[in-house]
């Protein structure tokens, strides 16, 4: 905290520093003083001060007299004018006359102490000690940065139907926000032994942009070890069925490359995409951990548990790439003409999971892990639908619930 003090007394002004200092038990308060106005104003044109403390009967250069009339001036000039940088708090601190009796109702209307100075008396060192230890009290407060709740594990959803299967798994979710941040965060923290900390967010809409947008700002505030994408995908492996839950081993960007004109054999002419596919390889850690287990038990639980209106089937757990496009794909021929002819070994197609972890590669200063674990909600063919889409955000759910108590921490051990 800066404090000003403006008096031709040197005897005074080693009062108040005195003063101030028996306040100043942290060595926070940087005391500056002038004896005349010139060079106060000089101090107040170069620093901002959360106090001047100023006597009225001052000259305006050491060695002219000292008026009344000078200090006056020099405390309109401050409330009235830009010429110098305006202090937080002003306390007048005078002998008192008649002339300081007519000046203090004008000076206390603007919301300013006059305090009558007395080396002999005590109340103005009381008042000025109360307002020292306010202005502390303020200044400590502004320096006080909010303290984000770090994290263990991030999990982000893409859609409301995946937002509600998370919320829904047993934990006690708190929501908060952040300050110039218009995302709804929710955090919670679990003991499975181990204190695990968790927040979560949804998308404010689907899509790699928003994927990567989201996933930057998660790493950057919160500092995860595992940001996890729960959720929905298209299964595209002819052994799987809806609700089977798919781990990536990778994921690529199927939307980047370049459109090219095709003469097919009839002579009719079409557009197809010649995908640049880059691809983003799961944790090999991770993957050999997840793929290691024998999830028979738990996946029975995850069948035996759900409540609706379909008689879902065991599901399975699928490792492999999962391919990221840019709007959602429901003709079998896209599939096997584009896509499983870029990278034959695809299992999952989905909307967000490249986003994700081009995120964790991109954050400068980041270890961490991204997990892509979604569920099949259809097959990425002609016969899509929403039928499947609550089991399939259900099962992956309950799945990331499972590999975060029972897994990906006791492994740290």
């Amino acid at each position: 905290m800066n404090i000003l003090i403006l008096d031709d007394s040197a005897e005074k002004i080693g009062a108040i520093s005195k003063l101030i200092k028996e306040k100043d038990e942290n060595d926070e308060i940087n005391i500056d003083y002038s004896l005349d106005i010139i060079g106060g104003r000089y101090k107040l044109t170069d620093t901002f001060y959360d106090l001047l403390i100023l006597d009225l009967n001052m000259p305006e250069i050491i060695g002219d007299k000292s008026s009344f009339s000078t200090g006056a001036e020099f405390v309109d000039e401050i409330i009235n004018t830009s010429r110098v940088k305006k202090p937080t708090d002003i306390i007048i601190l005078t002998a008192f006359d008649e002339s300081v009796k007519a000046f203090k109702e004008k000076v206390e209307y603007a919301g300013f102490l006059v305090l009558q100075y007395n080396p002999t008396e005590t109340a103005w060192r009381d008042c000025l000690s109360s307002r020292i230890e306010y202005l502390l009290c303020c200044r400590n407060q502004w320096m006080i940065k909010p303290r984000l709740p770090k994290c263990d594990v991030a999990i982000i959803t893409a859609v409301p139907v995946e937002t509600e299967s998370i919320l829904s798994i047993g934990y006690n979710w708190e929501p908060f926000n952040l300050e110039n941040d218009p995302s709804l965060y929710r955090k919670t923290s679990i003991n499975s032994p181990t204190s695990i900390r968790i927040v979560h967010v949804q998308l404010p809409e689907m899509g790699m942009p928003a994927a990567a947008t989201i996933a930057s700002k998660v790493i950057l505030q919160f500092h995860p070890k595992y940001i996890i994408m729960p959720g929905i995908a298209a299964g595209i492996d002819d052994h799987m069925h809806c609700g089977d839950i798919i781990v990536a081993t990778d994921v690529w960007n199927y939307s980047s490359g370049k459109y090219k004109e095709v003469v097919t054999d009839n002579g009719s002419k079409t557009v197809d995409l010649l995908p640049d596919s880059k691809h983003i390889p799961l944790d090999a850690t991770i993957r050999e951990l997840l793929a290691s287990e024998n999830y028979n038990s738990i996946l029975e639980h995850i069948k035996k548990s759900f409540s609706g209106d379909i008689s879902p089937d065991k599901p399975t757990v699928f490792f492999g790439p999962i391919a990221c496009v840019t709007a959602v794909v429901s003709s079998n021929k896209i599939v096997v003409s584009q896509i499983l002819a870029h990278s034959r070994k695809t299992v999952g197609l989905d909307m967000e999971s490249y986003g994700i972890c081009l995120a964790t590669e991109s954050t400068v200063s980041n270890n961490t892990i991204p997990l892509i674990i979604k569920s099949v909600s259809d097959k990425g063919d002609i016969s899509k639908s929403d039928e499947y889409q609550r089991y399939a955000s259900f099962t992956s759910a309950q799945f990331i619930k499972y590999i975060i108590e029972m897994i990906l921490f006791n492994s740290d051990s």
